[in-house]
């Protein structure tokens, strides 16, 4: 101890021992409190929701269905209908959404027509599907949803499906 004394000046070793018995007197209180069980987040909302009519569409977020402008017929086991939807998403994005996530829910692109609008034509097993995409003149995109069974035989004298 008189070494130390020697070579620090008593002011110095009390500050020493005051930071010695600080940081060690943090180390018990902390040690005493409970640390509060991490709050798990919620899962983040997917990007997409499904149509209801049709599970097996998928449709942008931003946008929303016009009931008015909606209808759907059930007949004989089978749906079809035009669906129509509008939203604050752009058109160019709701496109690259629908050609991007139909094929997740094994639709295969036919043919898509792009211009001032542009219109999809999507085949799944026994049933089509056309989505156009617009802008409206408020600025919104509006997409119409049209699905209809496909002829099982088609070429082959077989009359086309109506649905009224």
């Amino acid at each position: 101890m008189q070494a130390l004394r020697n070579h620090f000046p008593p002011f110095l070793l009390c500050l020493l021992a005051l930071c010695v018995l600080a940081v060690s007197g943090c180390s018990v209180i902390n040690s005493g409190q409970k640390e509060e069980p991490a709050v798990p987040a919620a899962p983040p909302e997917p990007a997409f929701k499904v149509s209801g009519d049709f599970s097996d569409i998928r449709l942008p977020r931003q946008l929303n269905q016009n009931q008015d402008e909606s209808f759907v017929v059930r007949a004989g086991g089978e749906i079809t209908g035009i669906l129509v939807y509008s939203g604050g998403i752009r058109p160019e994005e709701a496109v690259s959404f629908f050609l991007d996530n139909m094929p997740a829910d094994a639709w295969n692109l036919v043919s898509i027509l792009k211009s001032a609008r542009t219109m999809m034509l999507f085949k799944k097993e026994n049933r089509y599907c056309v989505i156009q995409v617009d802008s409206t003149f408020l600025g919104k995109t509006e997409a119409i949803v049209w699905v209809a069974p496909a002829n099982a035989k088609a070429g082959e004298g077989n009359e086309p499906k109506t649905f009224e």
